[in-house]
């Protein structure tokens, strides 16, 4: 994501002559992308963790019952099912 960043933005950046800009630019740059990595890696870890809570919790509460999923039952000829 860093390379696609400077890829597109260093060539706008370094193309003015005025070291004012520069120095701007690069601030700019590295303070946007640190921002996107921190960003992704809590977003990251966030769904993790919201799922895990669900998954342990949901697990906690349920009852099995009713009858069996199978919508492709075929009689087997060559294998043999195994439980």
């Amino acid at each position: 994501m860093a390379l696609a960043f400077n890829t597109m933005l260093f060539p706008l950046i370094f193309e003015s002559h005025n070291i004012g800009i520069v120095i701007a630019g690069v601030l700019a740059l590295f303070v946007t992308q640190m921002f996107f990595v921190f960003f992704l890696g809590a977003l990251s870890a966030g769904i993790q963790a919201i799922r895990l809570n669900y998954v342990e919790f949901f697990l906690k509460f349920f009852e099995g019952g009713g009858k069996e999923f199978s919508p492709l039952r075929y009689l087997r000829r060559h294998s043999v099912a195994t439980k």
